[in-house]
């Protein structure tokens, strides 16, 4: 069967294209009246319908009856993989991302969602846990500092290099603490992008 071409990102609803092929030449009517005797089969390949109250399109490269589908089913199933390209032939579509709700509606609804709530807790306990130990790590190196400073002089080791020696080791504690907090966070968001 030779597919039916319609020009990409273009709507095509498919009583349109049978008027569009009518004005072609001769030897292509020949060629595309075979091909129309099984337009009555061309559905949308996401939700394998073929209703007549949306237009089915063609946005991508895929040719045959994959090249067609409901632009309301494209965009769903875009939002649900996540993805902003053609699973087939990975022609890049032009999206917006536009959010869906409000940063407090969509806090509230990801906070009451009972797979998050498990995951908040623990995070949350992580987070508290990690925070007291890094707050203490820094008070007591700061607090201590002039303490390391003279126990270090006691066994030959020169004051500029302890300093450096606790800076060294708070700014790794610190950038630890960051990037934990940070994962922590990121985890939280792609969690909340599955569940919506």
């Amino acid at each position: 069967m030779l597919p039916v071409t319609v020009p990409e990102g273009s709507s095509c609803n498919l009583n349109d294209c049978d008027t569009q092929q009518m004005s072609l030449g001769l030897g292509q009517q020949h060629r595309l009246t075979r091909s129309l005797v099984s337009v009555g089969s061309i559905v949308c390949r996401i939700c394998h319908t073929n209703t007549s109250k949306e237009p089915l399109i063609s946005p991508c490269r895929c040719k045959g009856s994959l090249a067609y589908v409901h632009l309301a089913c494209l965009e769903r199933w875009l939002n649900q993989s996540c993805r902003s390209y053609c699973e087939l032939c990975r022609y890049h579509f032009n999206v917006i991302e536009t959010p869906r709700y409000r940063w407090p509606e969509s806090l509230r609804i990801w906070i009451t969602h009972p797979r998050n709530r498990r995951n908040i807790q623990s995070d949350l306990l992580i987070f508290t846990l990690l925070s007291v130990v890094t707050v203490g790590l820094v008070t007591v190196c700061l607090l201590g500092m002039q303490y390391f400073v003279i126990e270090g002089n006691k066994i030959g080791i020169s004051k500029l290099w302890t300093r450096g020696a606790i800076w060294f080791f708070l700014t790794i504690v610190v950038l630890g603490y960051i990037t934990t907090v940070y994962l922590l966070g990121k985890m939280q968001k792609c969690e909340e992008y599955t569940n919506m």
